[in-house]
C-alpha cells in the first residue's frame, strides 16, 4: 500500500504545532549509518519498542502471526526502516513468561533490555543508558503499520529544532498507529528522576 508521504505531519513541541513533511524511508535492507539530513553532528538515534507477553485484553499478542510473521517482527522491519534510526531495540519485562520475546529478538539481532513490568519509564531509562542513546524513538509493539516516513519527520524536526521532545500524538492528524514520540535522552533522564504518579511511568 502507499505510505501517507505527501501529507505533512503535525508535530507538538510544548504548546507550538508545526508541520513537518515525512522523511523519505531507507530502501529494503539499508539499516547502516544515520540519515543524511541528520548534519554533520550524527546524534545515536534509537528506536526503543515496549513490548510485553502480558496483555490484558490480548495476552500474548506481540507474537501473534501477521502476514506470516509475528506482530512484534513486523513491528521491528518499520522501526528498522525509520530514517535516521541507528539501532533498533525492544524494552521488556523481566520474568520467564516474557521469555519468547527475547528469544525472538534474538534471532533477529535485535538487542534487549528488561526492567521492571509496571514501570514502562524506567525499562526507557535503562535502554537509554545501555545503548548510549541520545535521541530516543518511542515505539509501541502493537502497530505493526506506522509509517516510517512520518515516524522519520518527527525525528528530524525534534533534531533540527533543538528542542527536548517532539509528537504526532497529541493532535491526530494521522491514523491510530501511527503514533511517534521522540525525546533527548537527557529529556528522558529527567522524566524518570521526576515522576512520581504510576500513570506517568
Amino acid at each position: 500500500g502507499k505510505e501517507c508521504a505527501l501529507h505533512p505531519a503535525r508535530l507538538w513541541i510544548g504548546t507550538e504545532t508545526f508541520e513537518v513533511r515525512p522523511r523519505q524511508t531507507r530502501r529494503e535492507g539499508h539499516r547502516t549509518g544515520h540519515a543524511p539530513f541528520l548534519g554533520p553532528h550524527r546524534l545515536r538515534t534509537v528506536a526503543i519498542i515496549q513490548a510485553r507477553m502480558t496483555s490484558t485484553r490480548l495476552p500474548g499478542k506481540v507474537l501473534k502471526p501477521l502476514a506470516g510473521a509475528p506482530l512484534l517482527t513486523r513491528v521491528i522491519e518499520r522501526a528498522r526502516a525509520i530514517p535516521g534510526v541507528e539501532t533498533v531495540a525492544v524494552a521488556l519485562p523481566e520474568g520467564d513468561i516474557h521469555d519468547p520475546i527475547a528469544a525472538l529478538c534474538v534471532a533477529l539481532s535485535v538487542p534487549t533490555v528488561r526492567g521492571p513490568e509496571d514501570d514502562v519509564l524506567k525499562r526507557y531509562r535503562m535502554a537509554v543508558d545501555a545503548l548510549g542513546a541520545e535521541i530516543v524513538v518511542r515505539l509501541t509493539s502493537d502497530c505493526p503499520f506506522l509509517d516510517p516516513g512520518v515516524s522519520g519527520a518527527i525525528v528530524a524536526a525534534v533534531i533540527d529544532a533543538g528542542v527536548p521532545y517532539g509528537s504526532n500524538a497529541m493532535d491526530r492528524g494521522y491514523p491510530l498507529g501511527f503514533d511517534t514520540q521522540v525525546a533527548t535522552a537527557a529529556a528522558l533522564r529527567e522524566a524518570d528522576a521526576e515522576a512520581r504518579d504510576p500513570y506517568e511511568r
